[in-house]
């Protein structure tokens, strides 16, 4: 069991680099950039969201990093039921929909109020009219990668085939890493 320990503790220590290190950061932009995800930064296109949405949006993506933590946590621990339902609920196509994304135990920061805006069952859609479309794809991609691992990890459950359920997170997460490559946002002028 240590190899996989060692990777969970391996892809969270990268996304924390990811997510922290790097993301929502001002940056300049150029409409025209087809950007990869090693694209420097400073080639990432900038959103610009209004102040009080833009803030409520940056806590649903930090909500969204502890939940790929909470993942990772309850693989680790061979909780595949619990981890497919946390995917599903809170990150799958479900989520999307306005369905279950209370905050997670790994972002209870998130939930005091004094530091950060509420965050509203309706983000998706009060996002669209800023996300361009390849934005919108991206999301879409990851939701329904969260949806495949719940699938993925319930099957896991019986046989604990570790390597599908963290291939399928890894599905899941590489569009994360593909959205923070690419975008980056500011408050709106």
């Amino acid at each position: 069991m240590q190899p996989i320990k060692s990777t969970v503790i391996t892809r969270t220590l990268a996304l924390t680099l990811l997510f922290y290190g790097a993301s929502f950061q001002p940056a300049q932009a150029d409409d025209n950039t087809n950007a990869t995800p090693s694209i420097p930064h400073d080639m990432q296109q900038t959103l610009q969201i209004p102040t009080d949405l833009r803030m409520r949006f940056l806590a649903h993506m930090r909500q969204n990093f502890g939940l790929v933590s909470d993942l990772q946590s309850l693989l680790a621990a061979g909780d595949f039921e619990q981890a497919a339902d946390v995917a599903e609920n809170k990150l799958g196509l479900k989520a999307m929909n306005g369905g279950s994304n209370p905050i997670s135990p790994n972002t209870a920061q998130v939930s005091d109020t004094t530091a950060f805006p509420r965050i509203t069952p309706n983000m998706h859609a009060q996002m669209l009219p800023y996300m361009p479309s390849g934005m919108q794809a991206i999301a879409k991609n990851m939701h329904q990668a969260a949806s495949h691992f719940a699938e993925v990890s319930r099957a896991a459950a019986a046989t604990k085939d570790y390597p599908a359920a963290l291939s399928a997170l890894s599905a899941m997460t590489s569009q994360c890493v593909a959205c923070h490559a690419q975008y980056t946002t500011e408050p709106q002028r």
